[in-house]
Parts: structure tokens; C-alpha cells; sequence
């Protein structure tokens, strides 16, 4: 408890989320599977560790902070090293997302 308190306070703004033990994270993401039960959450629609991590230290810290949309990767995507960034246009009254 004293070990989690004093992460807390030294922590910057800025500073990285601490990493989920992969177990924690395997038993959220079933938990997340099983409530979502009409949602696909696997393959290229199964959210990276990093972007899971921020999910979590914001729920930890109970704020809610923007993620930038190109932040948000696949796993698949973050097992390969791909480092794929994604832009959301509007053209001709439509929105776009555009691979670069």
C-alpha cells in the first residue's frame, strides 16, 4: 500500500503508465470479452498493451485524459513493430481514414 501511494504521488504528469502484469491484463480482457459479448474484441479490433496500460492508469487514477486517435494501435500491429499512423479527413462530406 505505502509502495503504491508514494508511485502515485512521484508520479509526473508525463510519465509512462506502469505496465499490467500479463495475467491482470488476460483476466481484464476476458472480463471486457465476456461483458461485450456482441463485440468482435480480437485480431485486428484487439487493442494494444500500451494503449491498454493508459486505459488503466487512468481508471487507477480515476481521470479521464485524451488518447490521440493514432495512439491507438492493434495488438497485431504492435506484435509486428508496425508502426502503421492513421489520419481521420472529411472529403466531400464524408469522413476518411487514411494509412500512412
Amino acid at each position: 500500500l505505502t509502495a503504491t501511494l508514494r508511485q502515485a504521488v512521484d508520479r509526473s504528469e508525463d510519465s509512462l503508465p506502469r505496465k499490467i502484469p500479463f495475467a491482470e491484463r488476460q483476466t481484464r480482457m476476458d472480463a471486457l470479452r465476456n461483458a461485450l459479448a456482441g463485440v468482435s474484441i480480437s485480431g485486428e479490433h484487439e487493442p494494444a498493451h500500451c494503449v491498454l496500460d493508459r486505459a488503466c492508469a487512468m481508471f487507477e487514477t480515476n481521470s479521464l485524459k485524451h488518447l490521440e486517435l493514432s495512439a491507438c494501435v492493434s495488438r497485431t500491429l504492435e506484435v509486428q513493430g508496425t508502426t502503421k499512423s492513421r489520419e481521420l479527413t472529411l472529403e466531400k462530406g464524408s469522413l476518411v481514414m487514411k494509412h500512412s
